[in-house]
C-alpha cells in the first residue's frame, strides 16, 4: 500500500513490489560481494561456497552467476544446504529457527534433569 500526495492510500501493483525487491536483493548482494572479495582475496583461496538459511536461498542464484562470471574455479562448487529434522524437510528460511528450537529443547531437557536430581538427590 502507498499514499498519494493527498494522504489517500492506494495499492501498489505486485509487479512493482517484485521489481523493487529484486533490485534491493541485487544491490545488497553486490555490497556483500565487495566485502567478501576484500576479506578473501577475490576468492582465490576459496575451494567451495556453502550457503544456508533464508538469505542463502535468496543469494544462491546470484552466487552461482557471480562464480560463472568471476571465479571459474568455483563453478559447480556452490551449494545450498538441505536440511531434514525429525524426518521432515526444513526449508532454508526456517534453518535458523529450527536450530533455535533444537537449542531450546536441549536446555529444557537439561533443566528438567537438574530439577529431577534436586528432588531425588541423585
Amino acid at each position: 500500500m502507498g499514499y498519494d500526495k493527498d494522504g489517500k492510500s492506494y495499492n501498489i501493483p505486485n509487479d512493482a513490489i517484485k521489481r523493487i525487491k529484486a533490485e534491493a536483493i541485487k544491490d545488497t548482494f553486490e555490497e556483500f560481494m565487495k566485502y567478501l572479495k576484500e576479506q578473501y582475496e577475490d576468492f582465490r583461496n576459496i575451494r567451495q561456497i556453502i550457503l544456508t538459511g533464508g538469505t542463502g536461498a535468496v543469494y544462491y542464484d546470484y552466487m552461482v552467476d557471480y562464480c560463472k562470471k568471476n571465479a571459474g574455479h568455483l563453478v559447480g562448487k556452490v551449494y545450498l544446504t538441505n536440511y531434514v529434522y525429525n524426518g521432515i524437510k526444513v526449508e532454508p528460511q526456517y534453518a535458523i529457527v529450527t536450530g533455535l528450537y533444537k537449542a531450546l529443547h536441549r536446555e529444557v531437557i537439561a533443566a528438567m534433569k537438574r530439577e529431577e536430581q534436586k528432588k531425588t538427590g541423585k
